[in-house]
């Protein structure tokens, strides 16, 4: 059965039948995982047909690497626009290719029994390291209208092209702009199934990459300012697959890359931006656990300098990103945890990229003051909590962490001490269960 589909998949004049073969062949794949008869998608070579069918749809141009010179580069964006513009590209036979072609990876890295080719391998990286982002670069070229490329897009300086709540565009899709957000939520939920279901996936194609982050960055910028009011749940599917491969990119920490570039700075700010843009367009409780994550993940791998990763007193972002997203997923036992270690990375970050004291650092901000308030009423809550399990031994695993989070925060705030006097003047006078967490830190008696 799976003969005539491989040939149906590889032919491009078959047209629009090519997703139909595509679907079948993910069917039997799926149907073969369950009753755990999958040494034919190894035998008839499946994957090395599914990635030259990709490549056949994407065409060469999607697999010619950036180069340095920014002419050169400004030509291959035009080309890839183009592609995209000119329909060269059957956005509906590339998604349906894509998903089987997550559905054949998920089994080949995770099977002891069948396993991808070393050329199969060097296939698979060079179609998401260079075909996915040439593919995204693409998108990002086309979504944008003209007008909202000339008002947010075309200026260098950053908070002209990230998000802007205030000024959403209201020009509606046409086919096209339907097609593209279809196969781009297609894409970005199978990229991420992948890097959830195998850790070998995960650890090749996506941790470290980060020309992929860029581009889905600027690609989740794109839509939700141009064209979002359309099909708006459509839009938001694609920004929350979008965060969750983020916080897949940057679930390790990448002692290579220099600390407070440009880059890092305008990463972690448009990142921040999105998440901001999430909690106005659904509700928080839904994402809050997995943005906080991703949050904490890009935090730890970018570490941005301090005025990107805090904010300007007088610039709103970092007041939004504390009162839509880090507030309220302190109050959710289902996203504490991932809040509290995102709020542990900022205070790390913070410490480790400037020389001021860190008491002058968190009490001088608003949002430090205001996070060190919220978070001493927080451990009073748990302490609260405490008395009435029916015993030490039946904490839930979200006290659990949350106590660990807390503790590692203790543990910067005494080691600091050492330099910074003021610090622990600051906490037992203003922060007293925190101060106590410190103390008993101290004293050896922590507990969780």
């Amino acid at each position: 059965m799976a003969g005539p589909l491989l040939i149906v998949i590889n032919c491009p004049q078959f047209g629009r039948l090519i997703p139909y073969g595509a679907h079948c062949l993910h069917r039997l794949v799926l149907a073969s995982e369950l009753v755990d008869g999958i040494n034919w998608i190894q035998s008839t070579l499946l994957m090395s047909h599914v990635i030259r069918a990709l490549k056949q749809t994407l065409l060469p141009v999607f697999f010619c690497p950036f180069l340095p010179d920014q002419t050169e580069v400004s030509r291959h964006v035009t080309r890839l626009k183009q592609a995209i513009i000119d329909e060269d590209v059957d956005l509906t036979v590339l998604s349906a290719l894509f998903e089987l072609l997550t559905a054949c990876a998920v089994i080949l890295f995770n099977s002891p029994c069948a396993q991808l080719t070393e050329e199969e391998q060097s296939q698979l990286d060079e179609l998401f390291r260079t075909g996915l982002v040439n593919l995204f670069t693409a998108l990002v070229a086309y979504w944008p209208c003209e007008c909202c490329r000339q008002k947010h897009f075309g200026s260098p300086d950053p908070d002209n092209w990230m998000v802007k709540d205030d000024a959403p565009c209201g020009t509606l899709w046409n086919e096209l702009d339907e097609e593209v957000i279809y196969t781009s939520e297609i894409i970005l939920r199978c990229a991420f199934l992948l890097s959830t279901r195998s850790k070998k996936a995960c650890q090749r194609l996506f941790v470290f990459h980060e020309d992929l982050a860029r581009v889905l960055i600027q690609f989740s910028l794109s839509i939700t300012q141009c064209r979002s009011t359309t099909l708006p749940s459509l839009t938001t599917k694609c920004v929350i697959y979008a965060l969750r491969l983020l916080g897949r990119i940057f679930s390790a920490s990448n002692p290579h890359r220099l600390s407070c570039s440009t880059d890092s700075n305008l990463m972690i700010q448009s990142t921040t931006r999105l998440a901001c843009w999430l909690s106005c367009h659904m509700d928080w409780s839904l994402c809050a656990a997995e943005v906080c994550s991703t949050l904490a993940n890009s935090v730890a791998y970018l570490t941005p300098c301090i005025v990107s990763l805090w904010g300007e007193v007088d610039k709103p972002i970092s007041q939004s990103l504390l009162t839509r997203c880090i507030l309220p997923s302190l109050n959710s036992s289902v996203a504490c945890g991932e809040a509290l270690r995102l709020i542990c990375n900022m205070f790390t970050v913070a410490h480790h990229t400037t020389t001021v004291p860190i008491s002058n650092l968190c009490w001088s901000h608003p949002v430090g003051r205001e996070l060190l308030l919220r978070l001493d009423r927080f451990a009073r809550e748990l302490d609260t909590l405490r008395p009435y399990l029916p015993s030490p031994s039946s904490e839930p695993d979200w006290m659990l962490c949350s106590t660990r989070q807390l503790f590692k925060l203790c543990e910067l705030f005494l080691n600091c001490a050492h330099t910074d006097k003021q610090l622990i003047d600051l906490l037992s006078s203003v922060l007293p269960t925190l101060y106590d967490f410190c103390t008993r830190l101290d004293r050896g008696t922590a507990i969780g």
